[in-house]
């Protein structure tokens, strides 16, 4: 039982310090630069497959001095390379694309204004021609939902004018409105529209890359919730890209209750300014011991022991009668024949520490012993018991192996 919490808890072990910038939780993520990267990588694709599916931007109308128009059924293809990013600014990470190349693909609409008001129909391409373009966005990561959220709150295009060539191509038979009028029409709402679908597009690709994330794990053969809601912080925040520390409670709980007591330490910043992988978990007392607390108030500490339950080849059985308890308790004499009852309750965890060897872990346990027969109780005597757990994680090429060694104190 307790084995299963000190597998979630015992993935990296660490030696603690009183230098943190962090605050005091339960667990922390830290992605390495490297890990940064290629998750920018990988959504940076995600955005550009979205983009060039994308058909959801509607149609939009307004006026020049020459003509109105409509434009409609846009269509995308861009490329997104040459990916920064930094974090001065939790929860908000700013990500950029200093290689950004686009083709927006749309129908249009136009009527002169004046008589005898002639319209034609075509479609427009506007794109980047031998310079590409920077795009940057700001994105706000949440972990203080259900589930992991990664919103873009803005998008910024910035290119120079000569590097961004329009095509217009008319489709009626007879094209009577010029050119320069038709772009007009374009240039006065360009930005602003790209710049919002782009907001929608790397918002649909966030969300399928983090959405399904659970900032709560339950684990329903024990009755547990872990709760991981939190924030981040990045090492160093100006760099690009940087290590992004995300930091959760790293608490359990049987019902959704927090435990009556708070996390007081933090783990060193020497961690995070070079990790030794590119996903380091690291977790905290303040887990373990919630853990416990956890199981305790689910009622796995509360344990009754009657004479039904001790083995029939056991040496030593729950009765005043027993050489053992005789020995122990001479007092024992005077109850003959009388049955023994042992009640287990969890009176605090008194220790835990995590350093580079492992985890010492110290439960301390009221049993109380009662006597009883068919017609008689009467209290007997009762013991203070500290259980010392010592639990060691080696790691080899088949994988990670967990040790628990039990001592009574």
């Amino acid at each position: 039982m307790t084995t299963t919490c000190i597998v979630v808890v015992v993935v990296v072990a660490l030696l603690l310090s009183s230098s943190s910038a962090l605050p005091p939780e339960g667990a922390y993520l830290a992605l390495r630069s490297d890990a940064v990267e290629e998750f920018a990588h990988q959504i940076s694709l995600l955005i550009g497959d979205n983009a060039n599916t994308y058909t959801t931007t509607p149609p939009y109308s307004g006026e020049t001095s020459d003509a109105t128009y409509t434009f409609s059924t846009f269509i995308y293809d861009i490329d997104l390379e040459g990916f920064e990013a930094t974090a001065p600014n939790p929860p908000q990470i700013n990500f950029g694309w200093s290689n950004f190349n686009f083709l927006m693909q749309f129908n249009y609409h136009v009527c002169a204004t004046s008589w005898p008001n002639p319209c034609e129909d075509g479609w427009i391409q506007i794109y980047t021609t031998t310079s590409p373009a920077q795009l940057d966005a700001v994105l706000q990561l949440s972990t203080t939902g259900a589930t992991v959220s990664l919103t873009a709150v803005s998008a910024t295009l910035t290119a120079p004018a000569n590097d961004i060539d329009i095509y217009v191509q008319c489709t009626n038979t007879f094209c009577w409105i010029p050119v320069d009028d038709i772009a007009d029409g374009i240039a006065q709402n360009f930005i602003t529209v790209f710049q919002q679908e782009m907001i929608n597009i790397i918002n649909q690709a966030a969300g399928e890359f983090v959405d399904t994330i659970l900032t709560s794990i339950s684990i329903p053969d024990y009755h547990l919730l872990l709760e991981m809601q939190g924030g981040f912080v990045a090492y160093p925040p100006t760099s690009s890209p940087p290590t992004l520390v995300v930091f959760g409670q790293g608490s359990f709980s049987p019902d959704g209750s927090k435990p009556p007591f708070n996390p007081d330490t933090a783990p060193p910043d020497s961690i995070f300014q070079n990790p030794p992988g590119p996903l380091n978990f690291v977790l905290m007392p303040y887990m373990l011991r919630t853990c416990v607390w956890a199981l305790d108030m689910d009622g796995d500490f509360n344990i009754t022991l009657t004479p039904d339950r001790v083995p029939p080849d056991s040496p030593i059985k729950l009765t005043t009668n027993d050489k053992f308890f005789l020995a122990a308790v001479p007092e024992l004499a005077s109850f003959p024949d009388m049955n023994i009852t042992v009640t287990l309750a969890l009176a605090n965890v008194s220790l835990i520490e995590i350093d580079t060897s492992g985890i010492t872990m110290i439960n301390t346990l009221i049993a109380d012993f009662n006597l009883i027969n068919d017609t008689y109780s009467h209290a007997g005597w009762t013991l203070i018991v500290d259980i010392l757990f010592e639990i060691t994680l080696t790691v080899g090429m088949s994988g990670p192996n967990i040790t628990v060694t039990p001592k009574l104190g």
